[in-house]
């Protein structure tokens, strides 16, 4: 298995990544840490453009717990954190990365359909604006199996200058 510094060199000159990328690879580009890291299988990196992960919604997983008593599903805010972690994937690829990236606003975030144990979920997220060192991404939510729109946003990540 190529290490991730080959394994970014060689997606950044074809421009695209299509690959699934395991644990150890993907605490290497983000910061996000268990039980708050919603990556998990990463099917395509587009630097600075676009991304889709999907993630399986394991029965055990703590926000079921106590989201909601008898009726669990996944918190829409633990949806947007989704969003904005899949969408931080295009950024985390550049040649250059970030060290951190913040939210700076979300807006039109819609929840239609709840997300339940043991659903896998698909997140695309799609860069629809750059504004110097602002990132807009639209990112949508679909239940892998039905292709069910579940949830979908429009959001900001800031690339903080070397100073912040």
């Amino acid at each position: 298995m190529l290490g991730w510094a080959e394994l970014s060199r060689k997606s950044n000159q074809e421009g695209m990544c299509n690959m699934t990328l395991d644990s150890s690879h993907l605490i290497e580009i983000q910061p996000n840490r268990e039980p708050y890291l919603f990556i998990e299988n990463v099917l395509e990196v587009n630097a600075k453009q676009s991304a889709i992960n999907e993630i399986y919604m394991k029965p055990d997983n703590w926000y079921f717990k106590c989201h909601w008593e008898g009726d669990p599903n996944m918190p829409a805010m633990m949806q947007l954190e989704a969003m904005t972690q899949t969408a931080s994937l295009c950024l985390f690829w550049a040649d250059k990365p970030p060290n951190k990236l913040y939210v700076v606003s979300i807006s039109s975030a819609s929840f239609r359909k709840k997300v339940t144990p043991k659903m896998t979920i698909r997140v695309n997220a799609d860069k629809i604006k750059e504004d110097r060192n602002i990132y807009t991404f639209k990112s949508v939510i679909r239940d892998k199996k039905s292709n069910v729109l579940i949830s979908k946003a429009i959001f900001e990540l800031m690339w903080p200058k070397q100073s912040d």
